[in-house]
């Protein structure tokens, strides 16, 4: 699976999609080119987590760039956005990671209706 955030509909071969209907999709790919797609149909994504959702995705015959599966904007969305990592790990939304910083010194954000501050020596952000 490629996660393409350049590309707003989500590309099924049709090795991915069981049951689906025929009919005249027309994209036009980044170089400008247009790619015909057999029809539409929806893919049920599954996370390794257990999170899933459906998505309405165009079904191709040919592997396009050589993957079976693009995941585009609309299947980012209801994954709840995408995080790719130094190492190039993907994570998604939907399965609720917790993040955190630390610093050696003290680090504030003061905005007219917010404000945080992160304490170093308690390794703890204070916010308001």
């Amino acid at each position: 699976m490629l996660v393409e955030t350049g590309c707003s509909r989500s590309i099924a071969h049709v090795s991915c999609c069981k049951a689906w209907k025929k009919g005249i999709v027309s994209m036009t790919t980044v170089s400008g080119e247009e790619w015909q797609c057999e029809g539409t149909g929806i893919v049920r994504l599954q996370l390794s987590g257990g999170a899933f959702t459906t998505v309405r995705v165009s079904v191709t015959a040919v592997k396009p760039l050589g993957f079976e599966f693009i995941l585009g904007m609309d299947g980012i969305k209801a994954l709840d956005g995408v995080i790719v990592d130094a190492r190039n790990g993907v994570r998604f939304g939907v399965e609720k990671s917790e993040f955190c910083a630390a610093a050696n010194t003290v680090v504030a954000v003061d905005e007219r209706d917010f404000s945080a501050t992160y304490h170093p020596v308690t390794n703890s952000w204070t916010a308001a």
